[in-house]
């Protein structure tokens, strides 16, 4: 029983880690968890922290949004063509749909976070600078 794989333990994998990661990204999109590059933030004055903030958050919503847009056409061109998982027969369109949806979240979020950061709202405690928490 141990010495030999799982049939379909590597599709499920496959499948599985997308699953996760983008069911994280709205949370991590409004904890502004994600990696950034602070390159600039020594360089940029203190009275426009509010815009950068507000600007990259935007940018970050016109990107996701794309993003949840194109996954949206090809899970409905997925679900047209009657598209499977070659090992389990998954319908392929299901797992678009749920990541599509989590990226419109993502974005949301962001916007969220952009009006936060515009309007000077955004607590302290959601932007943690901690990379282990």
């Amino acid at each position: 029983i141990f010495n030999r794989p799982l049939p379909g333990a590597y599709e499920m994998i496959a499948f599985m880690m997308p699953l996760m990661i983008f069911a994280a990204l709205p949370v991590v999109c409004y904890r502004e968890n994600h990696v950034t590059v602070d390159l600039l933030e020594g360089l940029t004055p203190q009275s426009w922290r509010r815009a950068q903030g507000a600007g990259v958050s935007l940018l970050g919503a016109a990107v996701v949004g794309v993003l949840a847009w194109r996954l949206y056409v090809q899970a409905v061109d997925n679900g047209l063509n009657d598209e499977v998982s070659t090992e389990h027969l998954w319908p392929l369109s299901i797992f678009g749909y749920f990541m599509a949806a989590m990226s419109v979240l993502a974005c949301v979020s962001l916007l969220v976070v952009a009006r936060q950061h515009w309007r000077g709202t955004r607590p302290a405690a959601e932007r943690s600078e901690d990379p282990g928490t």
